[in-house]
């Protein structure tokens, strides 16, 4: 199978590429908040995010929706002060001037770029949109490479242009919006600052309204099962599938705690906490919806793409062996929050080599299933011993499990760590 996904968005290059963008509940949001601030007047954005939420994507589907070529959000009937037309500014952030790069991008290279970008930018506005009955957009995506120059290259007079920048896009007789993107908080980039310098960072950030970009990990789910049921054709038990969910359900294992029946069925292989495990770790240790994206499309040994249906599902085991394959440095490394857990795990299982000759495989998967679940698995879980026998019977497709179970526990080899 030849699954077509771009691990990235360039906002420049891609605006005129054709790319599958799914339309989440959290975008649709991020564009209404946009629309609403304009009538109150506010008009100067921050999009922050951690990597990989789509927030280049997101700024891609809104200049196709703004530009007519397809209605991502909404159809356009004057809500951007009655203009249908948009002209657009974009830029990508670099190690240098934010008014420098602004008035590259608008064919203004021979000046003084502080002192002059402002009214170059005017005389662009009044030209390009004014006239022509207009709005501007300006987009700034990786905005925070601006700020880290910023901060390290005379602050004062890099701080002063982009204070100028919100205050003129600001005024409300202009028809202007400026979105950025950053991955934190745009504080966080003045923490190497004095306290004189920090005190005008924040009065910056005071002219800019931030707006969250995380998707949820149930957002994140639905994603998956939209991607699952448009590009794989798998054959499954809905019985069989609706009775282990309503068990993971029941037992409050999962995050989760409601979803669309039709979504769990979108979604197999994955059932409810496979998925919800899998969605939380690479918001952990990926990047979000892109590692996402790589694991439903990619070839890859241990991607969805892997998945043998005599396994039944694509359970917690599996998506053991696809992070600890895909992110194995980090979550190997001190850097990882986990990494005492992880590394419990990975003991454990070379104990089973050491200690058992029947059924390794199977109790490698049940320790595997635990060790994931006392990282990811909700604390609300109800009998939690239970709980992982009837899993591996019903997930794990191990039918002897209680005895496992039981040998693995008198060994004392597996221990319910995120639920005592």
């Amino acid at each position: 199978m030849d699954l077509k996904f771009s691990p990235s968005t360039n906002i420049i290059r891609d605006s005129k590429k054709k790319i599958d963008y799914i339309v989440t509940a959290n975008s649709k949001e991020v564009f209404n908040t946009i629309i609403n601030n304009l009538k109150s007047g506010n008009k100067v954005f921050n999009l922050i995010g951690s990597y990989g939420t789509g927030k280049s994507t997101f700024l891609w589907a809104l200049q196709q929706n703004l530009s007519k070529e397809k209605q991502y959000f909404i159809k356009l009937n004057g809500q951007f002060n009655g203009v249908q037309e948009f002209e657009f500014i974009k830029l990508i952030g670099d190690s240098k001037p934010l008014s420098e790069a602004l008035l590259e991008t608008i064919n203004q290279k021979n000046v003084n770029s502080h002192e002059l970008a402002i009214e170059k930018l005017n005389d662009f506005y009044i030209d390009k949109c004014q006239r022509k009955g207009k709005f501007l957009f300006i987009i700034i995506d990786e905005f925070g490479k601006f700020l880290e120059y910023a901060a390290k290259d005379n602050p004062e007079k890099e701080l002063y242009f982009i204070q100028q920048l919100a205050e003129y896009v600001n005024d409300e007789s202009k028809n202007i919006i400026l979105i950025s993107t950053l991955h934190q908080g745009f504080s966080s980039y003045s923490k190497n600052l004095n306290k004189q310098q920090r005190n005008e960072w924040e009065k910056v950030k005071g002219r800019i309204k931030e707006v969250s970009f995380n998707e949820p990990v149930e957002q994140l789910v639905k994603l998956s099962a939209n991607f699952i049921d448009d590009n794989y054709n798998y054959k499954f038990s809905k019985k069989h599938l609706d009775t282990l969910n309503k068990f993971i359900l029941d037992s409050k294992s999962s995050v989760i705690k409601d979803i669309d029946k039709k979504i769990l069925h979108q979604i197999y292989p994955l059932e409810l906490l496979s998925s919800s495990v899998l969605v939380q770790s690479l918001q952990k240790y990926g990047q979000n919806e892109r590692s996402l994206f790589s694991f439903l499309a990619a070839n890859d040994l241990y991607a969805l793409s892997s998945f043998n249906q005599k396994d039944i599902y694509f359970s917690l085991a599996s998506v053991y062996d696809y992070i600890n394959h895909n992110f194995f440095s980090y979550i190997n490394s001190k850097f990882n929050p986990d990494f005492s857990k992880w590394s419990v795990i990975k003991t454990t299982i070379e104990k089973i080599h050491g200690r058992f000759t029947t059924d390794i495989e199977s109790r490698i998967k049940i320790v595997k299933a635990i060790g994931l679940m006392n990282i990811f698995a909700s604390k609300q879980i109800i009998d939690n011993k239970d709980f992982i026998v009837q899993y591996a019977k019903s997930a794990l497709n191990i039918s002897n499990a209680k005895v496992l179970v039981k040998d693995l526990e008198k060994k004392q080899l597996i221990r319910y760590a995120s639920y005592s």
